[in-house]
């Protein structure tokens, strides 16, 4: 796919299953304030993938939600997260540099593998 960037309306309240997995081509996303849960495989296989603005309403990152976004190089959690999904970003070769707020209290097995 050649999609670079997406926009999510402030009218969309959930974003569902494995929705932009393996769009390669996807460089960044802007995710609207009212998104509380991104889900599993969202992302998945989105190797272009270096940035995602999320907003403070998130509170759980599902399973695979980023797993093999190869190009993801930094990940600040917002503090609104409490629990990081199974592999949510396995695979992702580039990162550098994570921050994990205080408010989490569950990170599932293999959540940076």
């Amino acid at each position: 796919s050649s999609l670079r960037s997406i926009t999510v309306p402030a009218s969309i309240t959930a974003i569902g299953y494995s929705a932009f997995s393996n769009c390669s081509s996807l460089q960044s996303i802007a995710v609207p304030a009212f998104i509380a849960t991104i889900g599993y495989g969202v992302f998945f296989g989105c190797s272009s993938l270096r940035s995602i603005a999320g907003p403070a309403s998130i509170t759980a990152i599902g399973a695979y939600a980023f797993h093999n976004c190869s190009s993801l190089r930094s990940i600040t959690v917002p503090a609104s997260i409490t629990a990081i999904g199974y592999s949510a970003f396995s695979n992702c070769s580039s990162l550098q540099s994570i921050t994990i707020p205080a408010s989490i209290t569950a990170i599932w097995s293999n959540a940076f593998a």
